[in-house]
């Protein structure tokens, strides 16, 4: 028999997921809209026309003598000169050209033999993504920022302990891609711990924009303290969930108005400043405890039951057509606040909660991987003295295809 889900949101339905992709926590009233993209396919229809068949038995050529071979024509067989001592035309040749029999064979009888075609290479076979990474793991530079404006660490870590046991351990490191550009790392974190409630923030500055990382830097920062500030006198649970969603929507729209007021200062664009937002408040009072999650842009934000079950909450979102992303500060985010921000009443504790940016949870989403392997290679994290320095080492883990800055922050209610 199949599990009961131990979550259950506050005025939501609940979310379906595609075959192997991760499985939404189940909600109750209203569903968070999914966007999706209108594809227009072609379809190739075939030909009607019936092709018209070859003339096999051309009129011109006597039916005494046998067709003469192609390669024949081609061949270093010099023709006959001519009466004016020039060489007939190739068109001319095929007439006068008699095929040649082997002794004994009748003339009618036009045997072609096999020609040996020239045999064309095979395709190498694919390297292992093992082979690959070693061969071009010398050939990645890492080279420090020219411009010394706005200067972010190349790495950062923190941790810090809850009232009712819970460890929160962040990292981020920058990718080699950025590393190999001489360019900043854009992605930030921030959490904290107030009474007893956890709050989380994981912000991804897009690397088109020339101030992502500040803009990554003051989004995650913001909404944080104004999670803090809007929940420190949260005390009745009948209160929590409105109050929770809505400090959550107003997180976001609080960081959009910092990043519009320092790209007023600095005479920018605020689209200069864009970046990606994933916010998570966790606690509770009394006995209950609840779970307010917010996004805009990709990343994501997962859970691994006590069964091992690992549940997506919330959705990565993009633009309207392939490849666009969606930023804190793209206008169809600033339509949609509150439908964006979700809370859920947890009734069971779960082993462990991950907020990451798309550097990592893409490496391990369907199609590229599983995010159960993920929750498994993070599970030594609890057994480490130095659990925030383990896990930025383990950030600079190797594979294919993945050179993005990565951020990872991994809340345990009870590490011990």
């Amino acid at each position: 028999m199949e599990d009961k889900q131990e979550f259950h949101a506050e005025g939501v339905d609940k979310i379906s997921s595609p075959p192997n992709a991760m499985k939404n926590v189940p909600l109750s009233n209203s569903s968070i809209p999914v966007k999706k993209e209108d594809v227009e396919k072609n379809h190739l229809q075939p030909s009607s026309e019936a092709s018209e068949p070859m003339d096999q038995s051309p009129s011109n050529i006597p039916t005494e003598f046998a067709l003469p071979r192609k390669e024949l024509l081609v061949s270093s067989v010099e023709p006959a000169p001519s009466e004016n001592g020039s060489a007939p035309p190739m068109d001319i040749m095929a007439s006068a050209v008699q095929d040649i029999h082997p002794a004994g064979q009748k003339p009618d009888e036009h045997v072609i033999p096999p020609v040996a075609m020239p045999s064309s290479p095979e395709p190498p076979s694919p390297l292992p993504d093992k082979d690959v990474l070693e061969r071009t793991r010398s050939l990645w530079r890492e080279i420090d920022p020219t411009d010394l404006s706005d200067p972010v660490d190349p790495t950062d870590k923190d941790i810090k302990k809850g009232i009712c046991g819970e460890i929160l351990v962040g990292a981020s490191r920058r990718g080699r891609s950025h590393a190999h550009d001489g360019k900043y790392r854009e992605d930030s974190f921030a959490f904290d711990v107030q009474d007893t409630w956890i709050f989380i923030a994981v912000a991804d500055g897009t690397g088109s924009k020339p101030l992502a990382r500040v803009g990554a830097k003051t989004a995650a920062n913001s909404a944080l303290g104004y999670l803090k500030t809007r929940l420190m006198s949260l005390h009745t649970n009948d209160q929590a969930p409105s109050t929770l969603r809505g400090a959550l929507a107003g997180a976001m729209v609080h960081a959009l108005a910092e990043i519009s007021d320092e790209a007023a200062c600095r005479q920018k664009e605020a689209n200069d400043f864009a970046t990606t937002l994933l916010l998570v408040a966790y606690g509770g009072c009394d006995e209950k405890r609840w779970l307010g999650i917010a996004q805009v842009g990709d990343g994501g934000i997962a859970i691994q039951k006590q069964n091992g079950e690992c549940i997506q909450v919330g959705s990565a979102d993009h633009g309207r057509f392939g490849g666009e992303a969606v930023f804190l500060t793209s206008q169809e985010a600033q339509m949609t606040w509150n439908q964006r921000a979700i809370v859920y009443e947890v009734q069971d504790a779960f082993q462990r909660l991950i907020v990451a940016t798309d550097g990592v949870f893409d490496d391990f989403s369907p199609p590229f991987g599983q995010t159960e392997r993920l929750f498994d290679d993070l599970q030594p994290i609890s057994e480490q003295a130095d659990a925030a320095a383990w896990l930025l080492e383990w950030l600079n883990y190797e594979r294919r295809g993945s050179f993005d800055d990565r951020t990872l922050v991994v809340l345990t209610p009870n590490m011990g």
